[in-house]
């Protein structure tokens, strides 16, 4: 047994929903629908002898017809429809049925409350499920028939609803040549420059519009000229913005073409074999028909400059970049990198401690769940503590200060004079930006140390508020002082050990 696909069965499910739901009489109808609902109203599905409009324009053309036809049947073949829909065909082909079906259903779809009452909602699942029971053996008998039968009767009817086939070949041969349209074979090149003129460029530009295998090459830009005023230039001459999916000229621009075919005026007009290679060429014309005519006469080769040519205009992009590779600077660059970094390097800055300060910081951690290995074991449970100084230590000191301050400057000398045997770790805040590197290496050999930079998470970490501040810590918490070097509270014993 072949298996359907199940969006197209559940299409066809839905089709003998609308049929199964829609096989009652006209009275029936108007009884379920009289609640609200004009007169007029009851009847509206079109009788399945009427033939459908074969190729609709559009979605509008398609609603405007099926309106015309809907509005033309209402009430008119009451007893018509009512003996079509109780009696169906003896004979009927999957075609017919699958027709009948979609027209039926069209109006049902659209207007269920006609047959199942304002609360079709509430029970349309349940009206479904009984179809499909009711209907069973019928959707059985579709959904089994072969892929060459099931697509000889899908594409009748995507044929007679005016729509293209689903079975997907229609589709298939659609987009290959959607694929081929954009893939634009080149069979004739153009060189264009803006020297030639407005007018000029404008109706090369044309050209290329009516040649799907046409393309304009420029050389590149003038000079003075980037490529998005180059790009604005062309869309100028279009003069109205291009509507949509519509087709524009194929431009592009490679100076590697100009060189190879040693092109220094233009216009000059190629034609191309499938294979690339120039078959003709001549200077003067750009009208594609008027070579592909002389080539067709016999005539290939260089055949001469007849019409008027104007010199490029725009420069050779590649001897361009070549020209600024050769003077390029490598060397002068590092240099100048190197000296802007302090230029552009942005700072946290802290202001001056202006009276001594003491607070501390602590770093315990509470668990907020328990915390497990993968094969099941507890390493902490919800509530523990964990302090990292218990455990781990701090085995430094941190001082931050500001570098171009001459007496936090003093003070870092100072204290790490008096810290001879503990890790200082100085970080600045700033430096002299105008000192550049060889004022940061100035600081460094004073103090005969390195120097880091302060960033906004060391900030965090220790909420520091003023500089300079002295880190240190005990068993259990960070101890940061913040020392007035300007009021004369700089005593580095003060800070010479860990608390």
């Amino acid at each position: 047994m072949v298996s359907f696909p199940k969006t197209v069965a559940a299409l066809f499910a839905l089709a003998l929903v609308a049929g199964s739901a829609f096989a009652q009489t006209a009275g029936q109808v108007a009884e379920s629908s009289s609640a609200g609902l004009p007169e007029a109203s009851i009847a509206t599905l079109v009788k399945p002898d009427v033939a459908v409009p074969a190729t609709p324009r559009s979605g509008n053309e398609w609603q405007r017809q099926a309106t015309a036809l809907i509005q033309r049947e209402k009430l008119k073949h009451a007893a018509d429809l009512n003996a079509a829909t109780t009696k169906p065909a003896a004979d009927a082909s999957d075609y017919d049925q699958l027709t009948s079906l979609a027209k039926d259903s069209a109006d049902i779809i659209s207007h269920p409350e006609k047959v199942v009452g304002s609360n079709w909602q509430a029970d349309a699942d349940g009206r479904q499920s009984a179809a499909e029971k009711e209907n069973a053996s019928t959707l059985a008998t579709l959904t089994q028939r072969t892929p060459t039968a099931m697509q000889a009767e899908l594409d009748k009817a995507a044929q007679t609803l005016g729509m293209d086939s689903p079975t997907g070949d229609a589709l298939v041969s659609q987009m290959k040549a959607q694929a081929a349209a954009a893939h634009r074979p080149v069979h004739f090149r153009l060189f264009v420059s803006q020297s030639m003129g407005d007018d000029a460029v404008r109706m090369a530009m044309l050209l290329g519009k009516g040649h799907d295998d046409m393309q304009l090459v420029f050389r590149g830009m003038k000079p003075d000229q980037t490529i998005s005023q180059l790009s604005r230039y062309l869309m100028s001459l279009h003069k109205a913005a291009p509507k949509h999916d519509e087709r524009l000229p194929s431009i592009v621009i490679d100076p590697i073409y100009f060189s190879q075919e040693n092109v220094a005026a233009v216009p000059v007009l190629e034609e191309l074999d499938d294979q690339g290679k120039v078959v003709a060429r001549v200077s003067g014309i750009a009208d594609p028909n008027w070579i592909a005519a002389q080539v067709k006469d016999g005539r290939t080769g260089d055949l001469g400059t007849l019409g008027p040519v104007k010199v490029v205009a725009e420069l050779d992009m590649m001897k361009v970049m070549q020209a600024k590779a050769k003077a390029f600077d490598v060397e002068g660059w590092k240099k100048h990198a190197v000296d802007s970094y302090w230029t552009k390097v942005p700072f946290t800055e802290l202001p001056a401690v202006t009276e001594q300060k003491t607070y501390t910081i602590d770093p315990t951690v509470v668990v907020t769940h328990d915390i497990t290995l993968p094969d099941g074991k507890v390493i902490a449970k919800k509530g523990d503590r964990f302090n990292p100084l218990k455990d781990i230590g701090f085995h430094q000191k941190l001082l931050i200060f500001d570098e171009t301050d001459p007496a936090q400057v003093d003070y870092a000398v100072a204290f790490l004079k008096a810290n001879p045997d503990i890790t200082v770790m100085l970080i600045t805040t700033k430096v002299d930006r105008k000192g550049s590197w060889q004022g940061y290496r100035d600081v460094e050999n004073k103090m005969r140390h390195a120097i880091y930079m302060l960033n906004q998470s060391i900030v965090d970490t220790w909420k520091l508020e003023a500089v300079p501040s002295v880190v240190t810590a005990n068993s259990s918490v960070f101890v940061i002082n913040e020392v007035p070097v300007h009021q004369g509270g700089s005593n580095v014993a003060d800070y010479a050990s860990p608390r």
